[in-house]
């Protein structure tokens, strides 16, 4: 089983289709948004069985809401998602399928072939070590991680690079995802459209440069 967490400023239309995919799926139990705003009645009307709102108190921004989720999953892997993403839930049964074969690993997340602005067949259909440590833009929508390798991104990274972070100190070889189509909609996402959150996401940026960036990744020493 598997848990999702899911921050949110409740400004995509994209995050109802998301919730009514994951809450149906088998292997979904549970999932947390993390409000990082006043709750706007988006999911009046609608019964997610699955679902545990987490309210909204104070600014957490997306890598501090994930890590206020990772605090509150009762299972043993979970999901950090955006809230601006859609993908067939095929991709759930194929990446607890692979931890269970090589219980051993590290943070999995989307190769950007996978994305739909990438026209074309995926050139593998499976998993791939991880080559690249800074991640392309987008590879953090989706990422994948269980307790074993528990990870906890700094409080002064605030939009970005929690991605890059999870990959440069996991204690196991991470992985790219090469298979089916992922959705995401930059059109909408918030960190994409409002300058202040953008220049969050630089400063970002800039403190993961001075302070976390490693040579290799801990799993390549």
């Amino acid at each position: 089983m598997i848990s999702f967490i899911i921050p949110t400023l409740y400004k995509t239309k994209k995050l109802i289709p998301l919730l009514i995919s994951l809450n149906a799926h088998s292997l979904v139990r549970e999932i947390l948004l993390i409000e990082d705003c006043p709750y706007t009645g988006m999911l009046d009307g609608y019964d997610f069985n699955k679902l545990t709102i987490v309210p909204f108190q104070e600014r957490k921004f997306c890598n501090g809401g994930w890590n206020l989720g990772v605090s509150l999953v009762k299972t043993h892997y979970y999901a950090l998602c955006n809230d601006d993403v859609l993908f067939p839930t095929s991709i759930i049964d194929d990446v607890l399928h692979f931890y269970k074969l090589r219980p051993k690993s590290g943070v999995i997340g989307m190769h950007p072939t996978q994305y739909d602005v990438f026209k074309g067949k995926p050139l593998i259909y499976g998993f791939v070590e991880r080559e690249i440590w800074h991640m392309d833009g987008g590879w953090g929508a989706l990422q994948f991680n269980h307790k074993d390798n528990l990870l906890i991104i700094p409080e002064d990274l605030k939009m970005w690079c929690g991605d890059t972070y999870n990959v440069y100190y996991s204690k196991y070889p991470c992985y790219d995802y090469f298979g089916e189509k992922f959705y995401t909609g930059n059109d909408e996402h918030s960190s994409s459209t409002n300058s202040e959150l953008i220049e969050i996401g630089r400063n970002d940026q800039r403190v993961f440069e001075e302070k976390y960036k490693l040579e290799n990744p801990i799993w390549k020493k």
